[in-house]
């Protein structure tokens, strides 16, 4: 934890260099990463937090900020004025933090409650000390978390009508001990069953 914001910026620093198609240093080694991204620059990157040095940095590095809580919005648009950066739009707030699709939401919230409970019990913890809103409450039972409404497993017909009503999604595919072969299989049906039907 103590390397966390150190590794952050390494990060994003290496996915924006690898981004370019060109040869960079990384770790003593060159570096050349083809073929590029299909957009120019590779796919935006924002950051969430919950904390003001983390609206700063997500406007000194990022292409957008999620805030934890609504009031840091204030610090990151600040940060970007005096960047001379565009903050983009606001976040709109509300839906789900996290939407896997399949035809068969009821075996595959078995399989992702355990996760979600780890999950959004650590970052309730972690908020705890903050003050303001924030979406993480301690849960112990699986069906009041997926009564909460901030962890979707739906249908693609459920999913294409959730973006209907938000006007986006936010995926966070791979959370914590995820199976990856599940979050591929969601991502795979999204790609598959829910954009060819968004309108462009």
């Amino acid at each position: 934890l103590d390397d966390r914001v150190r590794l952050l910026e390494e990060g994003i620093s290496f996915l924006r260099s690898a981004w370019t198609g060109e040869a960079f240093e990384y770790d003593g080694r060159t570096i050349r990463i083809r073929p590029t991204p299909l957009q120019p620059g590779g796919p935006p990157l924002k950051l969430a937090g919950s904390t003001p040095g983390a609206a700063r940095r997500a406007a000194r590095i990022a292409d957008g900020f999620v805030p934890v809580d609504a009031s840091l919005w204030t610090v990151y648009t600040h940060e970007c004025a005096q960047l001379d950066r565009d903050p983009g739009p606001t976040p709109s707030g509300g839906g789900p933090l996290f939407v896997h699709v399949t035809h068969d939401p009821e075996r595959d919230w078995a399989a992702i409650a355990p996760h979600a409970l780890h999950e959004t019990n650590s970052y309730a913890g972690w908020l705890a000390e903050l003050d303001g809103a924030r979406p993480y409450s301690p849960m112990d039972d699986a069906d009041q978390l997926r009564a909460s409404g901030l962890y979707a497993v739906l249908t693609p017909d459920e999913c294409v009508a959730l973006i209907g009503q938000q006007g986006g999604l936010t995926l966070h595919p791979l959370m914590g001990g995820l199976s990856p072969d599940l979050a591929w299989s969601s991502l795979e049906m999204i790609a598959a069953e829910v954009l060819p039907r968004l309108p462009s």
